[in-house]
């Protein structure tokens, strides 16, 4: 295998950090919590992301990281909505694990079955008319 071809190895599914350094809310700065490292009182456990520049409210976003399937539904919807694609040839990548990392943007991941841990692509597809394909029709038009 030549070095150009080589693809590069990335880390695997990682843990929860708690703190995100990402902002879910647009902000510049890290101002995103899970809430799985919140204590609030009496008791309640608050579940997603919170926002920590007001009063570490829940906003209804589901943590990438403790639960990567409802993040992905909130984010680009059922699975007939989007493509998953390996980002190295563009080949489908549908039925992996997606594994959420942590950094200035959120980014992520699968294992491929041949290469090992590699990028992947989430797109939302449009026919050139705007309207919306979904996976049973052919993308390529």
């Amino acid at each position: 295998m030549s070095e150009q071809n080589e693809v590069e190895l990335l880390p695997g599914r990682e843990e929860c950090p708690g703190n995100l350094t990402w902002s879910a809310f647009g902000a510049t700065y890290p101002d995103t919590v899970c809430a799985s490292v919140l204590t609030w009182a009496d008791g309640y456990q608050g579940i997603g992301l919170c926002d920590a520049d007001d009063d570490f409210r829940e906003r209804d976003v589901p943590c990438p990281f403790c639960s990567p399937e409802a993040f992905i539904e909130y984010e680009w919807g059922e699975p007939q909505d989007y493509l998953l694609l390996w980002a190295s040839d563009e080949s489908s990548a549908d039925g992996v694990e997606i594994h959420f990392h942590d950094g200035q943007a959120l980014w992520w991941t699968a294992t491929h079955p041949e290469r090992g841990e590699e990028r992947v692509l989430i797109r939302r597809g449009f026919w050139e008319d705007g309207t919306f394909w979904t996976s049973e029709e052919n993308r390529d038009g």
